[in-house]
């Protein structure tokens, strides 16, 4: 499309509203019937994206991740951008170097003896979720008498 052709419609997406407010018409004031229309507009697409929030749980089986067979056991911070990452997948361990450019493997050995499998590396929201609020009731308990 040619500049022109864009210039036109960008004119014709400004001056159509000011036709629409001039145009003769009945300029009927904001009635019951027109407020319970826009209700009921908000109610059913409140009731879709709650509709669609329950598909995508039940179709994604919790969060992503959540079983995977990759921890992270340790990081240790070299400088600004450099970290060294150890990574624990399956019974292996990997040690990776990781800067901003890149991610290289530095060795792979078995998980050390004596060292139990590395638990989920952070509980799941609704624990979390769960954990605060009681925290959050316990402080604005109100005192009983």
């Amino acid at each position: 499309m040619t500049a022109s052709v864009l210039r036109r419609w960008a004119a014709l997406g400004l001056v159509m509203p000011v036709m629409v407010m001039a145009a003769p018409g009945s300029a009927e004031p904001l009635s019951f019937g027109y407020f319970f229309q826009v209700l009921i507009s908000l109610v059913l697409v409140l009731a879709l994206l709650f509709g669609t929030l329950l598909l995508m749980k039940r179709f994604s089986h919790g969060l992503p991740g959540r079983q995977s067979p990759l921890k992270m056991v340790g990081l240790l911070s070299l400088g600004t951008r450099e970290r060294v990452v150890v990574v624990e997948l399956g019974d292996r361990w990997l040690v990776l170097g990781v800067t901003a450019q890149s991610v290289q493997l530095l060795t792979e050995q078995p998980r050390p003896e004596g060292v139990p499998p590395q638990a989920e590396s952070s509980p799941p929201f609704q624990q979390w979720l769960q954990r605060a609020l009681n925290r959050n009731k316990e402080h604005h308990a109100p005192p009983s008498a």
